[in-house]
């Protein structure tokens, strides 16, 4: 049982997460994105290119107000557009433009390079076993 609240498994994990987000945020800070904007800008290049709002809610866990937020700066940025779906009104779509396709190898190099950061400090096999314990976590939260 853990004595303190710095050996509890939940604050290690919040800390090292939000330590993460720092450093992407200062990298990717270098091509006008935030963290959560290069998120979403990979997860539409994996989905060729387009998918409905929810879907980027759904992916990122947060609210939809809060996606419509971030989704309103990358439009403005001109990294991606919106629009109602054609055949159902009340879907509304997110596309990502030549733009934001433009910006993928380096938001993809950086997403690498934060990875060897984490991994550096691991053999391969406390890596594989840190990811297996990781998805273990993930699926029993999310699933």
């Amino acid at each position: 049982m853990p004595e303190t609240q710095q050996q509890e498994l939940g604050y290690k994990l919040k800390r090292i997460c939000d330590e993460v987000e720092r450093m992407s945020n200062q990298d990717v800070a270098k091509l006008d994105l935030t963290f959560v904007q290069g998120t979403i800008l990979l997860f539409l290049f994996e989905k060729g290119g387009t998918c409905a709002q929810c879907e980027v809610e759904r992916y990122l866990g947060i609210s939809h107000p809060a996606v419509g937020g971030i989704l309103r700066r990358m439009e403005q940025k001109k990294l991606i557009r919106c629009a109602f779906d054609a055949k159902d009104k009340r879907v509304k779509n997110v596309y990502l433009t030549p733009a934001g396709e433009a910006l993928y190898p380096q938001v993809v190099a950086i997403r690498h390079e934060a990875d060897r950061k984490l991994n550096h400090v691991l053999t391969e096999e406390q890596s594989a076993q840190l990811h297996r314990l990781l998805d273990l976590l993930y699926d029993h939260l999310f699933e």
